[in-house]
């Protein structure tokens, strides 16, 4: 008797995102003397600096597209007026937008880089009242540049933030990760293109064993329910 095959799931754009940025070393594993910011051993280094590909960028901001379709969208367009990146992020904001025109073609969304002071604000500045989404390439970035505060100075309303992964790593002494901690500070949230759990999925299907099990002992102790 034949036996019934199982459907294979194909891997989400998530997962595609943490496969390609694996396979490209932006996500490395056993990396001696690797350390968060509060001096935590961490059982992987994600270091976006390494993007040298434009299919790495565009799984990237494939991954980005859903979360933004599932999390800033609302009936005839999008829950945002206006994108903005901090001035080091501008290649990934630009990767985005083009992205966006490409997947959901509509009106021209407004972008802009730049901090109007120490860097020239480039593309369309916000309007008073717009609605502002923030690209970014990690929470530090939102936290330690007053990014709220700028969108504020320049009259916007920030809305939300996407970052490419999301470790869920609890704060030092708190509960809540730093994502949740920007997300209850100014009432936005704040979502990635990938999380540890999506990071858990894809190693898992490599067979990865001594990875995995690193992974799942630091995600025990360390992170915060997905």
């Amino acid at each position: 008797m034949e036996k019934k095959r199982i459907p294979t799931r194909m891997p989400s754009p998530a997962e595609q995102f943490i496969a390609k940025a694996i396979a490209t070393n932006i996500f490395t594993f056993h990396v001696l003397g690797c350390l968060s910011r509060d001096g935590r051993c961490l059982p992987y280094q994600f270091d976006l600096q390494k993007i040298s590909s434009g299919d790495m960028l565009n799984a990237l901001t494939l991954a980005w597209v859903e979360v933004i379709d599932k999390h800033f969208r609302k009936s005839g367009g999008y829950a945002f007026d206006a994108i903005y990146s901090p001035p080091s992020d501008a290649l990934v904001l630009g990767a985005l937008v083009s992205t966006l025109d490409w997947k959901r073609p509509g009106p021209h969304r407004t972008f802009w880089s730049g901090d109007g002071r120490s860097l020239p604000i480039m593309g369309n500045p916000v309007k008073p009242g717009d609605r502002v989404l923030v690209v970014a390439t990690n929470i530090a970035d939102l936290q330690e540049g007053r990014t709220a505060e700028f969108v504020k100075d320049l009259g916007g309303k920030l809305v939300g933030a996407i970052i490419p992964f999301d470790g869920q790593e609890k704060g030092v002494g708190r509960k809540l990760s730093p994502t949740r901690n920007f997300e209850q500070e100014h009432g936005v949230l704040v979502r990635a293109a990938a999380t540890f759990a999506d990071l858990i999925c894809v190693v898992e299907r490599s067979q990865a064993r001594e990875t995995l099990a690193e992974l799942r002992k630091y995600r025990k102790e360390h992170c915060v329910a997905a």
